[in-house]
């Protein structure tokens, strides 16, 4: 499709010609133009007085135009329209967001899939059993982050803007300032990652990230968070002279929330650009923005699974099995992965680290809600605990007491009602998941 833009304060008169038509345009209004215009299928969008465009998918040529036509037409060629999304309010807050199905149609291929999350067939995820597994664990977790789309993307709220399968936020409102989130730790996983892609996605806006991933000593440790076990930084933006850090208000980060910026991020989740089997394809540098969400979020699975349980009534719980998703063989100190070993619970306790991080981890170790939870299920001996807890009966039973505990009155986020019923409804879809209206794709 292409667009000409006509600056409303110019009166030169111009020709337009296509398909061997020639169109005199004189009449600089919008009822003018469309009356020139409707013989040829051609729609005017604009109002008086403000710039007007043609949208047309003929092939455009300006003629008869003054001298300083530079300064007064835009003419380029642009994708057909494709659905983006919506405006939704949040408080007295608003911006963009988009929901699949609506915003997010199958056909732009935004679906997270083994093809489009980890680059391989479902027949060859089938085919490993760990594959498989932590696959359905991201799977089930982004139905409540991102609804299961790269393009599913929130900018309404006091999050900035938020994305991915962990639905990483560039930053958190706190009256008029920000504190910087993990969608800067992603872009800087990203940036190490595949440079090329980085500067597709977002550093050939003129965007850069303060702490690389690779800065000594390495493996984004100048970003972790020890006692969160999370990854945050900020952004920086290129000025007249190199680059300086993105103010941390509300009113300067406030511009990643507009529809400018929602646009470049959603296209980047999609496969293709448009409607149809021939829609061209996103090219491999944006393949690459996707697959990497898949290796941040394994990387928040092993930062969540490898955290250790502190003394319990002064004891250190002891893990003495083989070597699993937690650590090595033991013997050795008991982690977080070694007491939940179902996807389920995997899933819930990821779901339980986005949202909330600080009431499942404390200090690097699981927190005091989590030890509750482990009691409530086996108040015995901490001696002999972890092979009392290695049958399916216990992992069954750990799994609801997780999810009934969060409910109680003793659980995480008590003082905010709103947030507690959010995190309990999550963690019951995640539960109840897939369910009929999982496939999207229809």
């Amino acid at each position: 499709m292409q667009v000409l833009w006509v600056d409303p304060s110019s009166t030169s008169p111009f020709q337009l010609k296509f398909s061997g038509n020639t169109i005199d345009v004189s009449d600089r209004t919008v009822a003018g133009l469309q009356t020139a215009f409707d013989p040829f299928g051609i729609k005017v969008i604009g109002t008086d007085g403000s710039p007007w465009e043609i949208r047309t998918a003929e092939v455009l040529m300006v003629e008869a135009i003054p001298s300083n036509a530079l300064f007064l037409f835009h003419l380029a060629t642009v994708p057909e329209w494709v659905v983006v999304g919506d405006y939704a309010k949040y408080s007295d807050l608003g911006g963009p967001r988009s929901l699949p199905p609506n915003h997010c149609p199958s056909q732009y291929g935004g679906e997270l899939l083994p093809e489009t999350l980890i680059g391989k067939t479902a027949a060859e995820v089938d085919n490993s059993q760990t594959l498989e597994s932590t696959f359905r664990v991201v799977r089930a977790v982004s139905e409540v982050e991102c609804l299961g789309f790269f393009d599913s993307l929130n900018a309404y709220d006091t999050g900035l803007i938020s994305l991915g399968p962990c639905h990483w936020i560039l930053g958190l409102k706190s009256n008029a300032a920000i504190a910087a989130g993990e969608l800067g730790a992603f872009l800087s996983f990203l940036k190490n990652k595949s440079e090329a892609s980085f500067e597709k996605v977002i550093g050939q806006f003129g965007v850069q990230i303060i702490d690389r991933w690779d800065e000594a000593p390495g493996n984004g440790a100048k970003l972790f968070n020890k006692s969160l076990r999370t990854y945050t930084t900020w952004l920086q933006l290129q000025t007249e002279t190199g680059f300086a850090p993105l103010p941390k208000t509300w009113r300067e980060a406030s511009w990643f929330k507009t529809w400018h910026w929602f646009y470049r991020f959603a296209m980047a989740g999609r496969t293709q650009f448009a409607d149809g089997a021939t829609a061209p394809k996103t090219n491999s540098l944006l393949e690459n923005y996707r697959l990497a969400m898949w290796d941040m979020a394994r990387i928040r699975l092993r930062n969540i699974l490898t955290a250790e349980w502190p003394k319990i009534n002064g004891e250190t719980l002891i893990y003495e099995g083989e070597e699993n998703a937690a650590g090595p063989k033991g013997p050795r100190t008991a982690r977080i992965g070694d007491v939940f070993t179902s996807e389920l619970a995997t899933a819930l306790l990821l779901r339980w680290h986005i949202n909330v991080p600080g009431t499942l981890l404390k200090n690097g170790k699981a927190s005091k809600h989590l030890i509750t939870i482990l009691r409530q299920v086996d108040s015995g001996a901490i001696t002999g605990l972890m092979a009392r807890i290695d049958t399916d009966d216990a992992q069954a039973t750990l799994t609801r007491q997780l999810i009934d505990y969060v409910k109680s009155n003793a659980g995480p986020l008590t003082s905010s009602p709103a947030a507690k019923n959010n995190l309990i409804k999550t963690l019951e879809e995640i539960q109840n998941w897939p369910g009929e209206e999982t496939a999207r794709q229809k």
